[in-house]
C-alpha cells in the first residue's frame, strides 16, 4: 500500500487538543468506542487549521446507531459554517430516510453527494471519499454507490466536530468508533484494508 497522508485517526481515547462532551468512553472487544446520546454530545478538535482538508478526501468511520428510523440529519463528521459558506466537509446520515450523505464545499444540499442506505442497529464500517468525479462510497469494505455532484473539500476556519454540527445541532444517536480521515481518495482495495483494520 502506498503511503497515506492520514489526517487524523482517533479511537475514544484521551487526545491533546480535543473537547470531549457527553460523551461517554467505552472500553469494549472492540476497542474503545464512543456513545452519542443525541441531544448535548460531541467531540470537537480546538485546532483550526490542523485538520483543514482540500481536494479530494475520505472519511472513514465504524457506526451503531441507536435507532434505525431516526428522522434527523445526524453529523458524524463536520468541518463546515453553513450553508452559506461553501467551505470544508462533513458527512451525515439521516436512518429513517435511508440517507449517506458527504458534503465539501457546497452552498446547497442539493449538491451532497448521497446514496441511500437501510440503515440497522449494529455496526457497519462507512467510507466516504470526495474525488475528481464526484464522491464514492464503501459499505463494510464492499463499493456501495457513486454521486457526480458533490464538490471537493475546502478549508474551513470552524473547529472540526464529531457527533454533530460545530454549532452545536444536528447531534448523533448512537455509538460510534475508529474514525480516520485521509486527503486523498482510496481505491477499492484500500478500502477493504480500512474495513478490516488493516491501514
Amino acid at each position: 500500500m502506498e503511503d497515506t497522508p492520514v489526517v487524523l485517526q482517533y479511537g475514544f481515547t484521551e487526545l491533546v487538543g480535543a473537547k470531549v462532551h457527553n460523551v461517554k468512553i467505552e472500553e469494549t472487544d472492540l476497542g474503545n468506542v464512543g456513545y452519542f446520546n443525541g441531544r448535548d454530545a460531541y467531540v470537537s478538535f480546538l485546532d483550526t487549521e490542523l485538520y483543514n482538508v482540500r481536494g479530494n478526501m475520505c472519511i472513514s468511520v465504524w457506526l451503531m446507531p441507536e435507532y434505525a428510523k431516526r428522522d434527523n440529519y445526524s453529523r458524524i463528521v463536520a468541518k463546515r459554517e453553513g450553508w452559506d459558506v461553501p467551505s470544508g466537509y462533513e458527512l451525515e446520515i439521516n436512518t429513517m430516510l435511508g440517507r449517506l450523505n458527504i458534503s465539501g464545499a457546497v452552498k446547497q444540499a442539493s449538491d451532497q453527494g448521497i446514496i441511500k442506505h437501510d440503515f440497522d442497529t449494529t455496526w457497519h464500517h462507512y467510507l466516504a471519499c470526495l474525488c475528481d468525479t464526484g464522491a464514492v462510497f464503501y459499505i463494510d469494505g464492499a463499493l456501495a454507490g457513486y454521486d457526480s455532484k458533490a464538490a471537493r473539500a475546502a478549508s474551513s476556519p470552524v473547529a472540526l466536530t464529531l457527533g454533530a454540527a460545530p454549532d452545536k445541532s444536528s447531534f448523533f444517536m448512537g455509538h460510534m468508533r475508529n474514525l480516520t480521515i485521509i486527503n486523498r481518495a482510496v481505491s477499492a482495495e484500500e478500502a477493504r484494508s480500512l474495513y478490516e483494520g488493516k491501514w
